[in-house]
């Protein structure tokens, strides 16, 4: 764990430093309450506590988020009509969900290298 600095800036206020620490105000809050709303219909959908964190193969994740991709991208379709969410939303989820199962073998099964 890091240890937070602390600096008098130049009124004399103590400003707090948390080097290496997650910054979470970098984060774009509209864009993830979007990632959110694909969740919370994961939940409603599939039940409580959400199926994806037993596990989902990683060509499902990649092939959703490729489609989701598709449509927004080449369709000009901005809202999956099933949900009534960003398809770029959709396509976050997955991403999301492929980067927790990263250290999951089990669900990783990618061809091999070409």
């Amino acid at each position: 764990m890091s240890e937070e600095k602390h600096i008098k800036s130049e009124t004399g206020e103590v400003l707090k430093y948390a080097e290496g620490k997650p910054s979470y105000s970098v984060l774009p809050y509209d864009a993830l309450e979007q990632v959110i709303k694909v969740f919370e219909y994961g939940a409603g959908k599939y039940g409580r506590p959400f199926t994806y964190r037993a596990g989902i193969p990683f060509s499902r994740l990649f092939e959703s988020a490729m489609r989701h991709l598709v449509y927004w991208y080449y369709w000009h379709e901005d809202y999956d009509p099933e949900t009534n969410c960003y398809h770029l939303a959709h396509a976050a989820a997955n991403c999301l969900m492929l980067l927790t199962y990263l250290d999951k073998a089990k669900m990783d099964d990618r061809p091999e290298e070409i």
